[in-house]
């Protein structure tokens, strides 16, 4: 018996589904996504929000927006105030700077002695490191003791503008970190920087003097701007470590030895 083939029985033709309706979509949504392009290059941040919601409502997927690109200052130009330290936790958020549990010992033991804090700081892969110690409150006076007698009498030289004389803020600011300089670093990759260290009865002219000689016959002196700048980097971490085991005097777990 010849058996018809599959395509035309009769019979496997009605045990067929009959195709499904396609839904009809209500005016609103059955039209096209406009096109939104030029609206998205428009340099609106309200506007692209708006078109991005209007188009996701739409069943569409909008233009990629790039957000723009945001440069962090450079604070080798982007001159704090003279006041400030220049070298506080607020160049560098201590979230990104690690303590470590020999740090802390060190740390307890000069807070308990009252003797200054002296850390390595290792920076580049640990082929450039800095030994520095903390200031004592005598130093960290007369560093502004100077600065100001500097600018008094000329040592540090004023702008000219419009027939005025004004502070130099650069050279203020740049003074400033050569004085912290010889009064903290003292060996960089186990050579000798500065052994300054200054008495807390001695005389601001004393110190002074002792704080220019320093600067004009040490490293400071001759120092290139890579390694300047890797000396200012190094001191930043390290007051910042200061101020973060400071900070955490109260917390219990953070002074537990890790496992």
């Amino acid at each position: 018996m010849n058996t018809p083939p599959l395509r035309n029985n009769p019979a496997l033709a009605q045990t067929q589904p009959a195709p499904k309706s396609q839904p009809v979509l209500p005016p609103s949504l059955n039209q096209p996504v406009p096109d939104i392009k030029a609206k998205i290059e428009q340099d609106n941040p309200a506007l692209r929000a708006r078109v991005q919601e209007f188009v996701t409502a739409a069943g569409g997927v909008a233009a990629e927006v790039k957000p723009k690109t945001e440069i962090p200052p450079n604070t080798d130009f982007d001159i704090p105030n003279p006041n400030d330290t220049m070298l506080t936790e607020a160049l560098i958020d201590t979230r990104q700077v690690d303590v470590t549990d020999v740090e802390k010992q060190l740390f307890v033991k000069a807070l308990l002695n009252d003797t200054p804090i002296r850390l390595t700081i290792a920076l580049l892969g640990g082929q450039f490191k800095v030994d520095i110690r903390s200031r004592s409150l005598h130093e960290q006076q007369r560093i502004f003791d100077v600065l100001n007698k500097d600018q008094s009498d000329g040592y540090i030289p004023n702008l000219q503008e419009n027939g005025k004389e004004i502070n130099d803020l650069a050279l203020q600011v740049n003074m400033m970190n050569k004085y912290c300089m010889v009064l903290m670093i003292e060996r960089v990759n186990g050579v000798l920087f500065s052994d300054l260290a200054l008495d807390s009865k001695s005389t601001l002219a004393a110190d002074r003097e002792a704080m220019h000689k320093a600067i004009e016959d040490g490293p400071v002196r001759s120092v290139q701007g890579i390694r300047w700048t890797n000396l200012l980097n190094a001191m930043r971490i390290f007051e910042t470590k200061c101020a973060k085991l400071s900070t955490e005097a109260n917390n219990e777990d953070f002074w537990k030895p890790r496992e």
